[in-house]
């Protein structure tokens, strides 16, 4: 069970860009249901058979994401909440300071790390402020400038996802989007 999970968590599936996980659910389900079709609005429906109880299992496939607001000029990718509920300030239980990220973009999948703003710098904020803004948070790609992270790809709009790896401790499974995807496992 857990590579299982593994393979399917591991799938990158921010809002917006979730078609390889459900093409991964509808190819894997196909081989267990008499049937398995997508929606117009892209839900996937399997139907297995039998002539007991009626069952009706639900998830959703898409996962926490992030979007870039901006590019700075050495490159680094100032983001924003995608969900209304954050807009104010990142939430205190919220840190993912040195995890590593995943930007899903036009081109591709480019990986970073999420950053913020250090102590020094955040700390003299006016009105002396002691928590995070989103303008504090940033990803680190790598790269040098503007036009390297725009030549991925990256632009205002793209996605990016908190990206940890699947692993067992002890019992328990830990890594991203776990919410969903172990009940579509």
């Amino acid at each position: 069970m857990f590579a299982l999970v593994k393979e399917l968590s591991e799938i990158p599936g921010p809002i917006g860009h979730e078609d390889p996980v459900q093409d991964w659910v509808a190819n894997h389900w196909a081989t267990f249901s008499q049937s398995v079709r997508r929606t117009r609005v892209d839900n996937v429906l399997a139907r297995v058979g039998g002539s007991g109880k009626k069952l009706v299992l639900v998830a959703h496939a898409d996962e926490i994401c992030l979007m870039v607001k901006s590019i700075s000029e050495d490159g680094f990718l100032h983001v924003w909440p995608y969900y209304s509920d954050t807009i104010k300030r990142p939430p205190s239980w919220l840190s993912v300071t040195g995890q590593p990220a995943l930007v899903v973009s036009s081109d591709g999948l480019t990986e970073g790390v999420f950053a913020t703003a250090s102590g020094h710098v955040a700390g003299g904020r006016a009105g002396g402020k002691d928590y995070a803004e989103w303008n504090d948070w940033f990803i680190d790609i790598g790269v040098s400038s503007r036009a390297e992270a725009e030549a991925l790809g990256i632009g205002a709009g793209s996605r990016a996802i908190w990206n940890p790896p699947t692993r067992r401790i002890g019992k328990n499974i830990t890594g991203k989007a776990m919410d969903d995807r172990a009940a579509l496992a």
